[in-house]
C-alpha cells in the first residue's frame, strides 16, 4: 500500500497481508533515533500485527 486513501479499497479486497514499506521505514527509522532494539521479533510484530489465528475467516 502506497497511499492511506487506498486502505478501504485493499480491505474490501480481503488481502491475507497489507504492507506499507513507508510506515515500516518510519517504524524502523523512529526506533533507530530512539535507540530502541530491533530484533526479529520487533520486524515480525511489525510486518504482522495481527496473529493469523485471530484474523476473521475470509468469505467464500
Amino acid at each position: 500500500m502506497n497511499h492511506s486513501i487506498h486502505i478501504n479499497k485493499i480491505k474490501q479486497a480481503q488481502p491475507d497481508v497489507i504492507l506499507s514499506l513507508q510506515s515500516l521505514g518510519a517504524e524502523v527509522l523512529s526506533r533507530l533515533v530512539t535507540k530502541e532494539p530491533i530484533t526479529e521479533e520487533t520486524l515480525t510484530r511489525l510486518l504482522f500485527p495481527l496473529d493469523i489465528e485471530s484474523r476473521p475467516p475470509k468469505a467464500g
